[in-house]
């Protein structure tokens, strides 16, 4: 879905732009079949139609297929629970038919309803008789309470949001108790049912989901501005400790994507929330201390408009489970199944594996902020991997030759050979370094097209060969390498008086050394050289 949406259906309003109570009358104290006084929980049966908690209406509604109806005008309700009708002043005494307030809803396997009355510190179960539920029936069981007619907060206090699991048993957030509690299968248990067990010690809980594929329980722990994640069931009652933990500024509700991701309400920031695994964003990433996603040369945490990237994945969230690579220019945006997007951009890809991805960062993306990069499988849309990282205008990092950007750099001599111990750079003769990070050019290529011809960076470089850096006039080329995607080509003379065998070698452009990271971690990058 594009983040920049706009409602096309609104109901309990004559349009987006009202907040009228009971509309159309306006009058609190008359409900109709159209208007809504705080709407709370939501829920959708297989045939799609929504139930509505109308908390301030003490009631239920259902609206019938409401994203399928074509005629104009205000969608209306067709039901009404917890209220003898859907006109008139509610009535708010806690008893069978009667709710004295609505909030939480959930359907069992069968299509039957729970409700929430945190005002009536109880549950109500409203079963359908005749294959439909009927406006004003009585609830056929009540949690919480001794009788349809007590309210007080004895067993619950003040419940909210509600689940229930594969097996129709009952999760209720108890905020007042400070806990979720169990109930057994809600279509068998017997009136007052006892509390299975509990998730203890949370601070006002508002929200409670169940996974039922995997039966994994997610609790909105509010107060303590946490959502917290349990395995299943039998996990909580041999141990109430969570197996994961997000902190959430006042989180209110949970729900999960088809793929187990959280899509969280936070009451507190007055937004929704979505989240996914994390794109491995320490400095051990791929499992190689000092090792960051970032520059695909010296593996530095930082991002630069062109540059060639690598980012890694946690262990326990791999990018999907293929492996593809391709040489082929234009490079695609899309290989095995997978995309990458740097603000929103798609980047082309060189290598997708469940581990690790190298890329190329949008020519485009803008400098000096956080932007997303994120990881998605194209056929189904699932988002696998997400995080915010800094994209700055360069980034520099030398090659090197086993990969690991330390050592012996990537490195040509004059006469065409590899630079190393075997053909070292002679003094005075021209070497060729290759980088990546060096940031927008003008007369860069599009994204993932090779450059063509000389296209030099905006500025030359520092290059410091064994003890300082090199004269200006010897740096003979800063550019583009041509042929090449992404890549960054620096030819440099080698100072006249070097010694013999592998001496320093690094870059500084635009203020950032090539071997010392954020951190002020040093890497070591050496050419060998001979007088």
């Amino acid at each position: 879905m594009n983040a920049n949406v706009v409602a096309d259906l609104v109901i309990g309003q004559p349009n987006l732009m009202t907040a009228l109570v009971n509309y159309p009358s306006n009058n609190p104290t008359q409900a109709n079949a159209q208007g809504l006084w705080s709407p709370e929980g939501l829920a959708v049966d297989a045939y799609g139609n929504l139930y509505v908690a109308d908390a301030c209406n003490a009631r239920v509604l259902r609206f019938p297929s409401p994203f399928a109806q074509t005629q104009s005008g205000m969608p209306a309700a067709d039901l009404a629970l917890g209220q003898a009708s859907l006109f008139g002043q509610p009535i708010k005494d806690a008893s069978a038919q009667t709710l004295t307030s609505a909030y939480g809803l959930a359907l069992t396997a069968a299509g039957n309803l729970v409700v929430s009355d945190p005002l009536g510190n109880r549950i109500l179960y409203f079963q359908k008789t005749g294959g439909d539920f009927q406006t004003g029936e009585s609830a056929s069981n009540v949690f919480g309470q001794a009788d349809f007619d007590s309210s007080l907060a004895t067993v619950l206090a003040g419940p909210h949001l509600l689940a229930v699991d594969a097996n129709d048993q009952l999760y209720v957030a108890d905020t007042g108790n400070n806990r979720v509690a169990a109930f057994p299968s809600v279509p068998t248990a017997g009136d007052n049912p006892p509390v299975l067990f509990a998730i203890p010690q949370l601070s006002s809980p508002y929200g409670v989901f169940v996974n039922k594929a995997s039966g994994e329980i997610w609790a909105a722990n509010t107060g303590a501005n946490q959502v917290l994640r349990y395995a299943n069931s039998a996990a909580i009652i041999i141990n109430a400790a969570p197996s994961a933990t997000l902190g959430v500024f006042g989180p209110v509700s949970i729900a999960l994507d088809p793929f187990g991701n959280p899509m969280i309400a936070e009451g507190s920031t007055n937004r929704v929330s979505f989240y996914f695994p994390a794109i491995d964003y320490t400095t051990s990433a791929g499992g190689v201390p000092g090792q960051s996603s970032g520059n695909a040369a010296n593996f530095f945490g930082s991002f630069a408009p062109g540059m060639l990237a690598t980012i890694f994945s946690f262990p326990a969230s791999p990018f999907g489970d293929r492996t593809a690579s391709s040489s082929a220019v234009p490079v695609s945006s899309v290989l095995g199944d997978v995309e990458v997007t740097v603000g929103g951009t798609p980047a082309p890809l060189m290598l997708v594996s469940p581990s690790q991805i190298n890329f190329q960062v949008p020519r485009a993306a803008p400098v000096n902020v956080l932007q997303e990069i994120q990881v998605a499988q194209v056929s189904t849309g699932q988002v696998l991997a997400s995080w915010l990282f800094q994209i700055e205008a360069e980034s520099p990092g030398l090659f090197t030759v086993d990969g690991s950007g330390s050592g012996q750099v990537a490195a040509v001599n004059q006469d065409g050979s590899l630079n190393n111990g075997a053909n070292p750079a002679k003094a005075g003769s021209v070497v060729t370094l290759y980088a990546t990070g060096q940031g927008f050019i003008s007369g860069m290529p599009a994204d993932g097209s090779p450059a063509e011809g000389l296209i030099r960076t905006s500025q030359t470089p520092q290059v410091f060969i064994n003890s300082g850096y090199v004269a200006p006039a010897d740096v003979l080329y800063s550019g583009l390498a041509p042929g090449f995607v992404g890549l960054w080509q620096i030819n440099v003379k080698i100072p006249s008086d070097v010694p013999p065998g592998a001496v320093i070698v690094f870059i500084s452009y635009g203020g950032i050394n090539s071997i010392l990271d954020p951190n002020g971690i040093r890497r070591a990058t050496t050419i060998e050289t001979t007088p």
